[in-house]
């Protein structure tokens, strides 16, 4: 049910591609998933790859359901995709292509440090390649409205929505953010790349 990012429905996780509209449009990748006080699941992708509210979203040949709303201005670049599926509403989430698990999720942005090692859960353009990595620049860069900095890791098209996590010298995995850009290129050696922090996504676009 999870061979590759671009064939995993069996649960949602981060790192997957997400279709629009159509099986197989696959446009951007799935972020984390998060239940409201209403015990309603939905999924974080990135704020540009939504086309409107009401559109359809899924993953591999499941549907999840449809965008709810999407921010895409300053530090927050982040949409939420109502999970209405009954495949996926149960699951427990928090987990990251290639089973890995998320440990925990950053609750403010003071949380995220300059220097820490943090992790893509995407890769568009390897479907069953391994998650890359690379360090915390600033948590706020001027340059680039605001968002966190990851140096080292050029993401590439498609990436966008993804689950950007921190990875401890204990292996424990925090989420940290959601992917907006990178330099032009893919892969690039020497490359960047810029997320907007989970607990500001949280903060604009609570479901």
């Amino acid at each position: 049910g999870c061979t590759a990012r671009n064939a995993c429905d069996w649960t949602i996780r981060a790192g997957s591609m997400l279709w629009r509209t159509n099986v197989g449009n696959n446009v951007c990748s799935v972020g984390f998933t998060a239940r409201n006080s209403a015990n309603v699941r939905y999924v974080y992708t990135a704020g540009h790859c939504s086309s409107g509210a009401g559109v359809t979203w899924g993953t591999g040949t499941q549907a999840i359901g449809p965008m709810g709303g999407s921010i895409n201005s300053g530090a927050v670049d982040g949409a939420v995709i109502r999970v209405t599926n009954p495949w996926f509403t149960g699951d427990a989430g928090g987990e990251i292509y290639q089973t890995l698990h998320v440990n925990g999720v950053a609750p403010t942005l003071s949380y995220l440090v300059a220097g820490e090692t943090v992790c893509l859960s995407a890769n568009y353009t390897n479907p069953t390649g391994p998650n890359y990595c690379g360090v915390i620049a600033t948590t706020s860069d001027p340059a680039v409205r605001g968002m966190v900095k990851v140096n080292g890791l050029d993401a590439c098209g498609g990436d966008s929505g993804g689950g950007w996590y921190w990875l401890s010298s204990s292996g424990s995995r925090i989420a940290y953010g959601i992917h907006s850009r990178s330099v032009t290129g893919c892969h690039v050696a020497g490359g960047t790349s810029w997320f907007s922090a989970v607990p500001t996504v949280k903060a604009a676009l609570a479901p």
